[in-house]
């Protein structure tokens, strides 16, 4: 499973602030690009890869950095909704 959290499409992955995956196909090939940074601040793409596990384990090569970023956004998520209960129903599509 990835450490990663996936978005809502398949082509995407968000991980630590400021870090990013994304898959794209190039010549017919699919290719996972690990990108530093957002917006005007990008550090532009750092690795190229087959797979999404080359391209965490590339992050993880880059900067040390081995947390479980699909558990700590679940984690959160959970904190949120236990301090503000309607608006995670709110949120979530449930009738409060």
């Amino acid at each position: 499973m990835s450490t990663w959290i996936a978005n809502s499409s398949t082509y995407y992955w968000t991980g630590p602030t400021g870090w990013t995956i994304c898959r794209v196909v190039i010549n017919g090939r699919d290719t996972f690009e690990l990108w530093q940074g957002n917006g005007r601040e990008s550090g532009g793409c750092r690795f190229r890869g087959p797979s999404l596990a080359a391209a965490e384990a590339a992050y993880q090569d880059l900067t040390g950095d081995t947390a479980d970023y699909a558990e700590r956004a679940e984690g959160e998520a959970r904190m949120g909704e236990a301090e503000h209960p309607a608006m995670a129903a709110f949120m979530a599509g449930r009738k409060i």
